[in-house]
């Protein structure tokens, strides 16, 4: 039974983890990463910046998008985790 606990607790713990990432890259971090990278196209645009630059601030982009998915993918295994655990669905 205390296994049966801890793994739910754990998986809890990991649920409540990805979600609070996943939150925040989607709401703080990628809207800065495309802001980022707007301002270096249009620089890049206007001869400000170099297109090594705008290169960086596109991988930044991307990396930043892909670490959200991979988010996501932890939180949504986590619930999996957790539903199996308990036999109870908590999205329909």
């Amino acid at each position: 039974m205390l296994s049966v606990v801890s793994n739910i607790n754990s998986s809890f713990n990991n649920l409540l983890s990805a979600y609070n990432n996943s939150t925040r890259l989607k709401e703080e971090v990628i809207p800065e990463s495309e802001n980022a990278y707007e301002i270096t196209r249009q620089g890049y645009l206007q001869g400000r910046f170099a297109f090594i630059d705008l290169l960086d601030a596109q991988r930044t982009l991307f990396d930043t998008e892909a670490q959200y998915l991979l988010e996501l993918a932890d939180y949504y295994k986590s619930l999996i985790e957790l539903e199996n655990i308990t036999g109870k669905t908590f999205i329909n």
